[in-house]
């Protein structure tokens, strides 16, 4: 026995007397979670230029190295 087994086949539960969301409206919920694609970008940019430039300062001369 699987941990669903006992509750896959029921029904999709809708609350009596509150209309269907659209699509548009649900995917509306998560709009503001879009505004944080630019951030993470932002990031990902800054953390790529943070890395080159350490790697630029590397000293490849070094006898440690």
């Amino acid at each position: 026995m699987n941990d669903y087994d006992d509750i896959i086949n029921f029904p999709h539960y809708h609350a009596p007397g509150k209309p269907y969301m659209s699509g548009r409206d649900r995917a509306g919920q998560f709009a503001p979670f879009k505004s944080l694609d630019d951030y993470h970008t932002e990031i990902s940019e800054a953390e790529r230029e943070v890395m080159r430039d350490i790697w630029e300062d590397i000293d490849y001369t070094h006898e440690d190295f």
